[in-house]
């Protein structure tokens, strides 16, 4: 399994609905939601997202500030937890 297919954000209904709302996802876009993720009823591709549309989901409030995930070559991916030594070293930069 590919790391970044393992670390890939899946979505709910309802954040399906909420995308459709927003105006992140079209009528005539033939998007489905199929185990959590988005794909293209046509092409059977995955439904990548543009920077725009990754912004307009938090704005939407499909993603919320504390969410660890991030934009990689049009996936919605989620961060790895940060590890002690690094929460050791932001916490003494940020006294």
């Amino acid at each position: 399994m590919e790391l970044l297919e393992a670390r890939r954000r899946k979505f709910n209904v309802e954040q399906y609905r909420r995308m459709g709302e927003a105006g992140i996802l079209h009528e005539d876009d033939h998007v489905e939601l199929i185990g959590g993720e988005l794909f293209d009823n046509k092409s059977g591709e995955r439904r990548l997202f543009t920077a725009d549309e990754y912004l307009r989901v938090g704005e939407a409030g499909i993603l919320h500030e504390d969410d660890r995930v991030e934009l990689i070559e049009g996936e919605i991916v989620e961060r790895s937890p940060i590890g002690s030594r690094h929460a050791a070293c932001v916490n003494r930069s940020n006294p």
